[in-house]
């Protein structure tokens, strides 16, 4: 097993994101060819697993906060980076398809290569959600969900109407309509206001990936979810500009989440309805709505979301132990 370290990373904005730590390397066998993946893996090695997946375009530096406040929570914390975007490499590209499914087999095959026998919790962020709900319903080791500014049932506006995207996509993946292509949709991020010399890496990939996220197969892997009664933490924010709040809403009210389970905040950060976060008697599915907070609320609240994160996985991985 191929197992290398690369230097810590540093990537910063306008709200100064604190540098990521050290990304190594292992080699994960994948549809009859390999892959390098590059991950991040903080905290204790005998702590209750959190395996996270990033959305697309996205990477590890998505979870940058979290790594140092969940890791001093005890929490070994995994965020494996799928091809595409800067860091993880296939050996035979067109055995990546850029699917919901080819990304868990991925992360199944990865976790295997590390061993990873139990994962107490995968958080799903952004189209990563689709992942992790596969994930979820179809893995016995996965005892828990963490959704995060997720993905609906149905698209999304930044990628509707869904049919042009899908266009985009097969376009994209023609070499000869790629070079096209790929100047028509920076003119048009620019167009809408975008610096487009700060668009993310792998931009393109993520409107393949999206084309084939697979919006029923998603809508079936959250039901699995629910029927097996795996606990589901919810967050996202009423000001998402990628994802309109009433598509995670929708899957949070399909969940049957109770109204006294869902934990409002407002712009203050104030509790205005629900559960206190620190209701350790609470039940799950439990649910956080932000007022504001954007496309990233473990970013933008950083604090709530770590001691719900925290008290969640201590939840779960308490349960779980205890059936064994």
């Amino acid at each position: 097993m191929e197992h290398s370290s690369a230097s810590a990373e540093t990537k910063m904005n306008e709200n100064s994101i604190p540098s990521i730590p050290t990304v190594d390397y292992v080699t994960v066998p994948f549809n009859q060819t390999s892959s390098k993946v590059g991950f991040v893996d903080v905290g204790p090695r005998e702590g209750p697993v959190v395996v996270a997946l990033h959305g697309a375009p996205g990477g590890v530096q998505d979870f940058a906060e979290l790594y140092g406040p969940l890791a001093d929570r005890g929490i070994r914390f995994i965020v494996p980076e799928f091809p595409g975007f800067g860091r993880t490499t296939v050996e035979d590209t067109s055995a990546f398809d850029e699917s919901t499914l080819a990304r868990v087999n991925l992360v199944t095959n990865f976790l295997k290569v590390l061993n990873i026998k139990r994962v107490t919790s995968v958080l799903g962020h952004s189209m990563g959600a689709a992942a992790a709900f596969h994930l979820a319903a179809n893995s016995d080791i996965v005892k828990s969900v963490i959704y995060v500014n997720g993905v609906g049932f149905s698209p999304q506006g930044n990628v509707r109407p869904y049919w042009l995207t899908c266009l985009w996509a097969n376009l994209l993946e023609n070499s000869w309509t790629k070079p096209v292509v790929s100047y028509f949709l920076s003119s048009a991020y620019a167009l809408k206001g975008y610096d487009t010399s700060k668009i993310p890496m792998g931009m393109n990939v993520g409107i393949i990936s999206v084309s084939r996220l697979g919006f029923e197969k998603h809508r079936e892997n959250i039901s699995r979810v629910k029927d097996r009664r795996l606990p589901v933490l919810s967050a996202f924010s009423k000001n998402d500009r990628l994802i309109e709040w009433n598509l995670p809403m929708e899957v949070v009210q399909f969940l049957e989440t109770p109204d006294e389970s869902i934990s409002w905040f407002d712009s203050d950060e104030q509790l205005v309805n629900g559960r206190r976060i620190d209701n350790d008697a609470a039940s799950f599915p439990w649910a956080v709505v932000f007022e504001r907070g954007g496309h990233f609320v473990h970013r933008s609240h950083l604090s709530i979301m770590v001691t719900c994160i925290a008290r969640f996985i201590e939840r779960v991985h308490f349960a779980s132990e205890s059936q064994m």
